[in-house]
């Protein structure tokens, strides 16, 4: 995801789904990955600001499946 609007592209889909939780990472150039392989690779600033916001997109996700579901019974498996 290197141009600015592939990554808004992205984070407009993520924020239309029902998620309760994202796990957000960013990737490394480690050898023998694509990312060790990029021409261009994204800048660390940029990864940085990027990371920050999925994962405030992730906890805003997060706090309206807790008011969604606040009050309801709900079976699980443990």
């Amino acid at each position: 995801m290197k141009s600015e609007e592939d990554f808004r592209e992205t984070y407009n889909f993520i924020e239309g789904l029902e998620l309760s939780y994202l796990h957000v990472f960013s990737y490394s150039r480690r050898v023998n990955t694509l990312a060790a392989k990029m021409d261009e690779p994204v800048q660390d600033k940029i990864r940085k600001q990027r990371s920050d916001l999925l994962h405030l997109l992730s906890e805003n996700k997060k706090k309206e499946f807790y008011l969604k579901n606040k009050g309801s019974n709900c079976t699980g498996l443990v």
